[in-house]
This record gives structure tokens, sequence and C-alpha cells, in this order.
């Protein structure tokens, strides 16, 4: 179900974008706190939380639980660039994020992702890869890879790589 779909998205885009050092410290204070308690969900969130803080993240962690739990929705992702048909160099590689469906779900909204970003050869051999962050305020991306003399081996861009 979508419930599940989402909820696997946030746990996935938070330890990509966070890292698993700040979740193990997440949990471990978490599990130590509520052992042998019930909980909710705010409890988890708030301990998650405070180990961004402890890690000196610059994340409302809870501002983005709540963008990814509390909103309906998800964005959807393409890529955009102008390629050069003389020399092949692409420019102006941009992630675009926009809310998926505003139609049905008008309270939707950008969030902040990272995700890698390759660039793959004829061959769809790994040229390069680039981590990408978007932000819950800005919908385009700008992407400082891909450039220069291996751009013209690029055959094909994938995201979430």
């Amino acid at each position: 179900g979508i419930s599940y779909g989402k909820g696997a998205a946030f746990l996935h885009q938070m330890i990509f974008l966070l890292g698993k050092d700040f979740l193990k410290d997440g949990l471990k204070t978490y599990f130590a706190k509520y052992k042998f308690k019930n909980t909710e969900l705010k409890d988890f969130i708030a301990e998650l939380s405070d180990a961004a803080k402890r890690a000196g993240m610059a994340i409302d962690f809870q501002a983005w639980s709540d963008s990814w739990l509390t909103k309906a929705g998800c964005s959807a992702i393409k890529l955009d660039f102008d390629r050069d048909e003389t020399t092949g160099e692409l420019s102006n590689l941009k992630v675009i994020q926009t809310p998926y469906n505003m139609e049905n779900t008008p309270q939707n909204r950008l969030r902040r992702q990272a995700f890698n970003v390759a660039s793959l050869d004829d061959q769809m051999r790994v040229i390069q890869v680039k981590r990408v962050e978007t932000s819950e305020t800005n919908p385009e991306t700008l992407v400082d890879a891909f450039t220069g003399p291996q751009a013209k081996r690029i055959h094909a861009l994938l995201i979430n790589y």
C-alpha cells in the first residue's frame, strides 16, 4: 500500500540524506529510553531529532519528517539539460522537482532529498556518479558535474543510482 511505500521511502531517504551513524545514534537512545514501553511516532521522531542536533546537522528534523509523513503525495523528479550539437558537451544540467498530482493532493510540497545521479557511456557503464541534494524551497537544483571532455561520452543519465 501507499502508506508502507511512503514510510519505506522516508526511511531510505533519511539514511541517504543524513547517514547510518545518525540513525544508529537515534535508534540507540530511542530503544534505551523506551525499553519495555509503548511508544508513538512522535517519540521516535523526537529521538531522531535529538540525534540530528547532537551530530550538529543543519536540519530541522521534525519539519523534514512532517513533510514526508504528514503531507500527502510525493515529488516527481526529472533531469533537464542542454547538449551542444557540435561538441556533444552537456550544460545547464538541472534536477527538477515538482509536487506530483497537485490536483488531488494540493497540500503536496517540495522536499529536501538526496540521491545519486550517474552518467553512463554507450555500453551503459558508469562514467561518473554525483550526489545531488534537492531543496524544499527551490524546485531546480543545478548539477555542477558531467561537463567537460567526458561529457561527450555520456549516452544516458540515471537518477537514484
